[in-house]
């Protein structure tokens, strides 16, 4: 496929590193998996996030491996000392994500990693930003094009990319790609994706309801669709621009919540260290209900971090237990203005207040 092509060809110029184009973030991650289980067959642990994408826990068992889970730090990236208290003999692979765009500690966890013989992938399926770097870390690294990246090319199953950044995986990887069958079903699923905005996120919550009930462990492994293919090439023909809004639009929040005194943990000092796929706040006590409804009336929709895994007690995880009771994502779109930051944050500071009192 012409669009498939040029997308790897995008990749691999951007990143230097050789490059194959899936269906989802996911699958390149199952991909990294089945080649690292093969390599190290003793192996059965990956260690994941304590706060992150069910896609992650998904990925993991869908190839027969056992999530192990880190504690976050206060910026929700895994900190060295969570992940160091994870490894053991059967650790196979730490995967790195950068939450929700914030760079994590790649350097120190690569050491880290390497020191105990474990594989790291470098989990940037949020920010393509070849710039930064993310993604290029490690023994692999991953991209997404689903709801909320940088790159969306749909709702699921739209699009993805593993980079192999250690060239001993070369041939595995390749061997791998070639027996994957091509994409099907595609054009119902964009229509999903052109539908989903109009019914006020309904397809995005049907989705987490899918995986949450256990049939989002049936998504398979193919190349990415001729069409998903063509929007992502569209996509990063206006990456730079549309970049360059999201961080002046994070400049407006950075400004407008340090003034109202409110705590976003990835706007550390109230400085933005660079781009952000969400935009989450600390909302303590028990007001974050009031807050999503004084926002839905003055018309912001809001949405809650992921969830701690199941079955995983709060205070066995105490910074990822903290964050999913406590932070609310706020409005982070291209149509945003400074005025909507303004009124957003003005709408939170009274409530947000009265529960710090």
């Amino acid at each position: 496929m012409a669009a498939e092509q040029a997308l790897a060809q995008w990749f691999g110029n951007a990143y230097q590193r050789h490059v194959v184009v899936l269906n989802a973030g996911r699958s390149a991650l199952q991909m990294a998996f089945d080649c690292l289980k093969a390599e190290f067959p003793n192996r059965t642990q990956v260690v994941l996030p304590a706060l992150g994408c069910p896609a992650l826990t998904l990925a993991v068992r869908a190839c027969g491996l056992q999530p192990v889970y880190a504690d976050i730090g206060s910026d929700l990236n895994t900190p060295t000392a969570s992940v160091k208290a994870c490894l053991g003999p059967r650790t196979l692979a730490l995967v790195v994500v950068h939450a929700y765009g914030f760079a994590a500690d790649v350097g120190g966890l690569s050491a880290l990693c390497r020191s105990a013989g474990v594989a790291l992938i470098d989990d940037s399926a949020q920010r393509v930003d070849p710039l930064s770097g993310l993604g290029a870390g490690g023994d692999f690294g991953v991209f997404s094009f689903a709801q909320s990246k940088s790159v969306v090319s749909g709702i699921r199953g739209s699009g993805g990319v593993l980079l192999v950044n250690d060239e001993r995986y070369l041939s595995a990887i390749t061997a791998r790609y070639r027996l994957l069958p091509t994409a099907s079903g595609r054009r119902l699923a964009w229509l999903e994706f052109l539908v989903s905005p109009h019914a006020h996120g309904l397809a995005y919550y049907l989705a987490r309801l899918d995986w949450m009930l256990g049939g989002g462990a049936t998504l398979v492994p193919t190349r990415i669709g001729a069409l998903d293919a063509s929007i992502a090439l569209q996509q990063l023909a206006t990456l730079e621009t549309r970049r360059g809004r999201r961080l002046t639009q994070l400049q407006w929040y950075s400004r407008a919540l340090c003034a109202a005194g409110i705590q976003a943990p990835q706007l550390p000092s109230g400085r933005v260290a660079g781009y952000l796929a969400r935009l989450l706040v600390r909302v303590p006590g028990d007001q974050r209900a009031a807050c999503r409804r004084a926002l839905h009336a003055a018309g912001f929709a809001t949405r809650l971090p992921y969830a701690l895994p199941e079955g995983a007690a709060a205070d066995s995880y105490p910074e990822a237990g903290r964050a999913a009771a406590e932070l609310l994502e706020l409005p982070l779109s291209t149509r945003l203005t400074e005025n909507d930051v303004q009124c957003i944050v003005a709408t939170l500071a009274p409530i947000h207040c009265a529960s710090s009192i």
